[in-house]
């Protein structure tokens, strides 16, 4: 019996992968292709079935008053809690210098302080989303993808991917060394 959850004894040091198999759901007419010719297709964009799928709109959509009312509550729960603050960017690392070397701020005063940044910040994300979105767009419909899973029991992907269940689902050997189709 396989084991759908089998791992690698073994991976590569910046491997993104440690799964021995992975699964392709697909027709009968559509196996019999990729078993003839040895390949398997890569879609672009244009293709996937999901009219959502790689779609991208980095607009703002959120509450802008309510982001900079959590955004603020937790600047605060990282100034006055007790637990360390990750200092993983230059933000983490100046809270972690506030609470351990000024003391005393008001929570007042440090949403008066900080809360025109927030604004500010959300006013860049606001003004580039759009242009940054025109600019992604075209990049990604030249992205190609090869969609496959880590399960071959799914009936949804069955009745979807493989012709209503009258397909197959071809299992794959991952290559421990590979971690790109390069």
């Amino acid at each position: 019996m396989i084991s759908f959850d089998d791992r690698l004894p073994v991976v590569r040091e910046g491997s993104k992968n440690d799964r021995v198999h992975f699964f392709k759901y697909m027709s009968e007419g559509t196996a019999k292709i990729v078993l003839k010719n040895r390949t398997l297709q890569w879609s672009t964009t244009s293709q996937l079935n999901d009219p959502f799928e790689m779609q991208f709109d980095l607009s703002l959509k959120a509450d802008k008053a309510l982001v900079k009312e959590r955004v603020l509550e937790q600047l605060w729960a990282l100034y006055s809690g007790g637990q360390p603050v990750r200092a993983a960017n230059p933000m983490g690392v100046m809270f972690e210098y506030l609470r351990a070397n000024v003391r005393g701020l008001s929570k007042d005063y440090l949403f008066r302080e900080f809360g025109p940044a927030i604004d500010e910040g959300l006013a860049i994300i606001e003004a580039k989303a759009n242009p940054n979105t025109a600019e992604l767009t075209p990049m990604f419909s030249l992205v190609k993808i090869l969609s496959l899973t880590i399960r071959p029991d799914i009936p949804l992907m069955w009745s979807h991917y493989a012709n209503s269940h009258r397909g197959i689902v071809m299992r794959l050997r991952s290559i421990p060394g590979l971690d790109s189709p390069m």
